[in-house]
């Protein structure tokens, strides 16, 4: 009897594994022929999933939202799919004469009449996001390819343009991107270009403070502020001088260690730029871009009075800014012995205020500080530092 029982479990569980297994997506073996007589004879659109064994996001898709039944009847009632493994499947070789993969996974949709690709996303997400990639895809004015159609054919309503935008940052053409928001923004009169739906564009897709349109809206951002929240429009500002400035700074936090290069031109025209307006964020912008060119000159003298002048001024007003001193604690360790360097840095450290700040920023700071007294050889004082980070980290872990 229990050998009875036991084997109406063990089938149940089988029937019900093969179940949710069968309302997921069905996938086609990859075998480009095959795929397109099938979607032809269904007169349906193939839906490939281009994916990596290494790729994290392709796993989660595969395991888990993929096999979803919501998902599942979705596309199988309106795409022929198919999976591609672009590093072993013969159909890579196919896909890669229509597209270059800029990252996994990739998520296309062909029609088979044309053999075009018609829809294309860049990335995993929820079923709900999956779902509306799919919606998108069969919305023959709104797809890629319909939006790029219109665009050809000279549309430029900034409700269109938004939609348009936003389709090429999901398929991750970034030249075209540029290209397009460049050329859009740049057409547009000041009255027109100070409008809460093109303000809206610029804040989406503007990254770069050397960009034309960011320098209009720089200019302009007097008038920005009578449509807009003043704070919300310097946040926004701000966040794309940040933006704009870390490929100089960041390389320069382990130049040394890590041997990456710089662009000095652009760093030069970075700094010419924010030395001529008069705004906020300019002045930490200004500091770390200084300190990093020291650091990258190996003059460490000069990056610590960089450093000193910043914080004696205090130009910093947001924790990502003030925190800047730690990332250059690796590259002050290794590179000075000098003692009053390796001291000054350290109580610099020490005074810096840690109320009100998040944990993160707090076990960053000791940690830092550990560092340098260590190198100074004042091992009681690293002791004690790296004492209170793990304070600040047991505080957080009882939260």
């Amino acid at each position: 009897m229990k050998r009875i029982v036991l084997f109406i479990c063990c089938a149940f569980t089988l029937f019900h594994f093969v179940s949710a297994q069968n309302e997921g997506i069905r996938f086609e073996k990859p075998e480009w022929k095959q795929v397109v007589r099938k979607a032809s004879k269904e007169k349906k659109l193939i839906f490939v999933d281009c994916y990596t064994s290494w790729c994290g996001p392709c796993k989660e898709l595969a395991k888990n939202i993929f096999p979803q039944k919501v998902v599942g009847d979705f596309y199988n009632r309106h795409f022929v799919s198919t999976k591609v493994d672009m590093d072993k499947d013969a159909m890579a070789a196919v896909l890669k004469k229509k597209f270059t993969p800029a990252a996994y996974p990739t998520l296309l949709f062909i029609d088979t009449q044309s053999g075009e690709i018609i829809h294309m996303v860049v990335g995993g997400g929820k079923a709900e996001r999956i779902l509306e990639v799919g919606r998108q895809a069969l919305d023959r004015e709104n797809n890629l390819a319909g939006l790029d159609r219109r665009y050809q054919a000279g549309e430029r309503e900034a409700v269109f343009m938004k939609d348009y935008l936003k389709a090429l940052s999901a398929a991750y053409q970034k030249e075209k991107h540029e290209e397009v928001v460049t050329t859009y923004l740049a057409s547009l009169s000041e009255e027109r270009l100070v409008t809460r739906e093109n303000w809206e564009i610029f804040k989406e897709n503007i990254s770069d403070p050397l960009a034309p349109a960011f320098r209009r809206m720089m200019d302009n951002r007097k008038k920005v502020y009578q449509i807009e929240d003043r704070a919300e429009v310097d946040n926004t500002l701000s966040r794309i001088i940040g933006n704009g400035i870390r490929s100089i700074t960041e390389p320069s936090f382990y130049a040394l260690l890590s041997g990456k290069k710089v662009d000095e031109t652009r760093n030069r025209e970075l700094v010419e730029y924010l030395q001529r307006i008069d705004f906020e964020a300019c002045p930490a912008a200004l500091a770390k871009l200084f300190t990093a060119e020291y650091a990258r000159k190996e003059d460490y003298k000069a990056m610590w009075n960089s450093i000193q002048i910043a914080y004696r001024y205090n130009v910093f007003r947001v924790t990502e800014d003030y925190l800047y001193i730690w990332k250059y604690i690796p590259v002050l360790a290794k590179e000075t012995d000098d003692p009053e360097i390796l001291q000054a840095a350290a109580e610099l450290m020490e005074r810096l205020d840690v109320e009100g700040k998040p944990w993160y920023y707090r076990i960053a700071l000791m940690n830092g500080r550990a560092v340098l007294l260590e190198k100074k050889g004042d091992k009681a004082g690293a002791e004690a530092a790296e004492a209170l980070a793990e304070k600040y980290r047991e505080e957080e872990n009882k939260k």
